[in-house]
């Protein structure tokens, strides 16, 4: 699938999540399957993955239904980030 098209589809469905009450899926890691920080740190690339380290553009991550258990390894992953960039400033 094309990059545009997929941007369109997933605009679509965070429409009819939003008309439905649902929350939007997660980003995940296409290579590890982590929860993916937002970041715009890196020109092309919105996501960052604490576990491999990969970067990811807008429309790779893997959509993931929202559990207690990824949100909370979200949570702390997106710790591990905000450390980080405060350790290098």
């Amino acid at each position: 699938m094309s990059g545009k098209i997929k941007a369109i589809a997933l605009a679509l469905d965070a429409v009819a999540r939003k008309q439905q009450g649902k929350p939007a899926p997660m980003a995940t890691c296409p290579h590890c399957r982590e929860p993916l920080i937002g970041t715009f740190q890196f020109r092309g690339k919105e996501f960052i993955c604490m576990g491999c380290r990969r970067l990811w553009g807008f429309v790779e991550p893997i959509p993931a239904e929202a559990t207690p258990e990824l949100e909370a390894r979200y949570l702390e992953l997106k710790a591990k980030w905000i450390a980080e960039r405060e350790a290098q400033a």
